[in-house]
């Protein structure tokens, strides 16, 4: 899905020009396969270890015109809502927002990702502020939405 695409906001190849050259720096990469933590989503990020500087996001993002639009990391659940509108500062964006993968709701790259594994993201509130458990950022927000912000059977996502 995303082969021949430029990307917005995050790397999801080492930048080389050739098929050979490119996978055979990605295989010695220092690359990591993070899971987004919802069971209803489970959507796989590859990320480069110089990329974790952060390590906060919200999960996902659309393709619109060839081009991956990763979700603002910190937004809002009523911000990731908003990105997802066609009408931006009074005007409209044909298309947008294309198709929409991941589920938009805030999680965290483990601290110590496991090379060759899969590992899997740690649940976050939306404040960016309280990360573990489901549980412990439900009881830190409990007045937070962690539905998915849109829904994943529409046109779009």
């Amino acid at each position: 899905k995303f082969e021949n695409c430029e990307v917005v906001q995050m790397k999801l190849r080492p930048p080389v020009e050739d098929d050979k050259d490119w996978k055979a720096c990605w295989e010695h990469a220092d690359v990591f396969e993070i899971m987004c933590p919802y069971a209803d989503c489970r959507w796989s990020y590859e990320v480069h270890r110089a990329d974790f500087r952060c390590r906060k996001l919200r999960c996902g993002g659309n393709m619109y015109r060839n081009k991956f639009w990763q979700f603002p990391k910190h937004a809002s659940r009523g911000e990731i809502v908003s990105w997802l509108k066609a009408t931006y500062k009074g005007r409209t964006w044909e298309g947008w927002p294309g198709s929409v993968v991941g589920c938009g709701r805030p999680f965290c790259f483990p601290q110590s990702p496991v090379q060759g594994s899969s590992n899997t993201g740690v649940f976050m509130t939306w404040d960016d502020a309280t990360t573990g458990e489901f549980d412990d950022v439900l009881a830190t927000d409990p007045t937070g939405d962690y539905s998915r912000p849109f829904d994943p059977n529409s046109e779009n996502a």
